[in-house]
């Protein structure tokens, strides 16, 4: 039965470590807060059974397109889902699977065809075969930016990235630069 004063969400993975979705539960005390507006419908680590799978309005998705079935299964999530957002590096910019793209052919058609995935010709990010609403960059991804993302969502702004330099953080803390 669907709450209406929840916003439902779902984490999916491709072919990834499911690393995101591990620094989602980093948040603790913080995620079990949003509990409190929103309503985890279907994942792999954070429900024991998923619910039935309908409307989603926010897909959170991690990992990248390697085989006919992970292709299969984003574009199945994107069509029940209001709003996708691309978790991490292998979801962004194909991250490690990514790196058999750029293998020499010959040893790229060595590698063992019995995987247990079928693969395509390259690996592929999410916004190769799917409309992606934002991305989440990182290997894993910054969970607190996960968090800021979530309520911008469900209450109704587009996220957008603080504009801040790198070295933000750095200074905040006092720490001597590293790079001069």
């Amino acid at each position: 039965m669907k709450n209406k004063n929840k916003t439902r969400i779902g984490f999916f993975s491709l072919s990834c470590c499911e690393g995101c979705e591990l620094a989602v539960l980093e948040l603790n005390r913080d995620f079990v807060k949003a509990l409190g507006f929103v309503e985890i419908v279907e994942s792999r680590m954070l429900r024991e059974k998923n619910l039935e799978q309908g409307m989603l309005d926010i897909a959170f998705v991690e990992g990248s397109i390697v085989g006919k079935d992970d292709l299969e299964k984003i574009q199945g999530i994107r069509k029940r889902s209001k709003f996708l957002v691309a978790m991490g590096a292998c979801a962004t910019i194909a991250g490690i699977p990514g790196l058999r793209n750029a293998l020499p052919e010959k040893i790229r058609f060595a590698l063992p065809q019995h995987a247990i995935k079928k693969p395509l010709a390259a690996v592929h990010k999410l916004s190769d075969f799917v409309v992606v609403d934002f991305e989440l960059q990182g290997c894993a991804i910054n969970e607190k930016e996960f968090l800021r993302v979530l309520v911008q969502l469900h209450n109704g702004f587009f996220p957008r990235l603080e504009e801040v330099p790198v070295c933000k953080e750095c200074k905040e803390k006092e720490n001597p630069c590293l790079l001069l």
